[in-house]
Order: C-alpha cells, then sequence, then structure tokens
C-alpha cells in the first residue's frame, strides 16, 4: 500500500498498485508525484520506486497537435495560399470550376510553408483555400443534379415561346396573302407564297426544336386552301398551320401530319384562324378543329 501526493497537492492513501495505475492513466499522477510506502516515514518520487516504474512506461499520452511554425519577421506571403483562396472564392460563380485548381494551390502553399521553417506565411489562407475548395469539390455533383434539370426545361420553354412567334408570323403572313389576294394560298405552293411577306427569309419556318437540316417543320390545313379566312365559321378553334412530323416544303395535309414525338414537352405548337397560337397538349389534340366550315 502507497500513500502520495497527487498533482492537485493533496495527499491521498493509503492506495493499491492498481489504484496508482489508473491515476496515471487519467492524468492525476506522474514520475515527479511523491510517493510513501508503507513503513520507513521516507518520500520518493514515483519514478525513483522500482515497482511502480513500469506503470509510467505502460502511459503514454497522446502527442501534442501539430503546431504551424511561426513566421519570421519579414516572412514573405505565400502567393499561392492567396491563389488558393481566391479561386475557391470564385467557385460559386464559376459553379466550382475554379475549385480543383484552388485545392491544388492550397496544398502546395501547406507543404512549403511547413517546409520552410517560418520563412512564409499564409498558413490560415492556404488552409481557408483548401477546405473551401474541397467543400465545393463535393457539393458540386449535387448542384449540378439540380441545376441541369432546371437549365434543360428554361431552354425547352424558351424554344416552346419561339416557336409560338413563329407560327403567329407564318400566320400574319397568310392573312396579308388574302388581303392581297382574297384567299389564302394554295397547298403546292404556301411556302413560297407566304415568304415575301415575312422579309424573304425562310428561317420564320423552322422550329428552334427541330431537325435544322429541314428547311420547314410547319404544315398548312389543306382545308383553308384558296379559302377566304373571313369564311371561317368558329376561327379561334379552326387550325390554319401547324407543327408536323417530318419536316418539308409545302406540307399540307390533316392531323395526320402531326408530329408522333412533340417536340415541346408533350406539346404541339398551333396557330389558328385567328391568328392566336398555342402549345397544344397531346390530350387535346383529338379535340382540334380542321374543318373551317363544319359546326
Amino acid at each position: 500500500m502507497y500513500t502520495l501526493i497527487g498533482v492537485d497537492g493533496k495527499k491521498y492513501g493509503p492506495v493499491t498498485k492498481d489504484q496508482i495505475r489508473q491515476w496515471i492513466n487519467e492524468g492525476r499522477l506522474n514520475g515527479e508525484s511523491k510517493v510513501q510506502e508503507d513503513g520507513p516515514d521516507t518520500w520518493k518520487q514515483l519514478q525513483d520506486i522500482p515497482e511502480l516504474q513500469s506503470l509510467l512506461t505502460q502511459f503514454s499520452p497522446p502527442p501534442p497537435p501539430p503546431i504551424p511554425p511561426r513566421p519570421q519577421a519579414g516572412a514573405r506571403t505565400s502567393r499561392l495560399a492567396i491563389a488558393s483562396v481566391i479561386l475557391a472564392a470564385l467557385g460559386l460563380p464559376t459553379l466550382g470550376a475554379t475549385a480543383l485548381f484552388g485545392l491544388i494551390f492550397g496544398v502546395i502553399a501547406l507543404v512549403q510553408i511547413g517546409r520552410s521553417r517560418g520563412a512564409l506565411r499564409g498558413f490560415g489562407a492556404a488552409l481557408t483555400g483548401t477546405v473551401l475548395s474541397t467543400a465545393f469539390l463535393l457539393v458540386l455533383p449535387l448542384f449540378a443534379a439540380l441545376l441541369f434539370p432546371a437549365l434543360a426545361r428554361a431552354k425547352g420553354k424558351a424554344q416552346t415561346i419561339h416557336c409560338m412567334n413563329n407560327l403567329k408570323q407564318v400566320a400574319l403572313a397568310g392573312f396579308m396573302y388574302a388581303d392581297a389576294n382574297k384567299t389564302l394560298p394554295d397547298t403546292t405552293n404556301w411556302c413560297e407564297a407566304l415568304t415575301p411577306f415575312f422579309g424573304g427569309s425562310s428561317l420564320l419556318l423552322k422550329c428552334p426544336a427541330g431537325d435544322t437540316e429541314k428547311k420547314c417543320h410547319y404544315a398548312f390545313n389543306a382545308k383553308l386552301a384558296n379559302l377566304d379566312p373571313a369564311k371561317v365559321q368558329a376561327p379561334a378553334q379552326t387550325v390554319t398551320f401547324f407543327e408536323c412530323e417530318d419536316g418539308g416544303w409545302d406540307i399540307a395535309g390533316g392531323p395526320e401530319l402531326l408530329p408522333r414525338l412533340p417536340r415541346h414537352r408533350n406539346a404541339i405548337v398551333i396557330v389558328f384562324a385567328d391568328g392566336h397560337a398555342e402549345a397544344v397538349p397531346e390530350a387535346r389534340v383529338s379535340q382540334l378543329r380542321w374543318d373551317p366550315g363544319s359546326q
């Protein structure tokens, strides 16, 4: 049994050897702690008592955390550390494109600063750039998964609006032709007949989502050929021009020409005899009116 004085300066005992081992592990005793064995009234350091020395070797305290080197007077700041922070900060506006370089520069700067023995400063900046760049690289796939579908939807909506505007211009050209000729054009040459009325360019006859190699992506309702638009009984419901399945020149006909696979998110762009255009969902296509004289 032993009596001892702990690191707190208080006297404890009598205690067993097992108790001493536990207190060493807990940091309450060390090699310089005073210990008195039962018997003589003498105090020794714990490390001087042979039967207790082994207890000290069994306990190895964890090494202290590494301390970054203190910069020397006049030490210069690592340019790579500064570049790492800047590239990390640009990660958000560039969608993470600069983050990889920020990470590389930050790691190199940390290594160089550690080896410089204080000749370089900028440890905090390099660490900040490394951490932020790593965070951007980890979040980038999730960000892309959320962003790309939204961009695709926005692009599709823009193409739909563009296509609707094209068909409105085509219908307007048809009405201008009818004002000059008393009737809408014939099915055999309606593209040539209307082209002069929109500046001689055929770009309005192409859907932005269609095959770029085709000259025209629209068709003319054959039942309105050579007809005065004023005689259409339900102009707001009667199809005049519409998207067709295969792009081609002077295509005319009826619902058999509609695209089997709509180009605009399950909708087909139609312009009606009153001049307004719609992106008609597939579910409503069968309800379209094609005969200008039927009730």
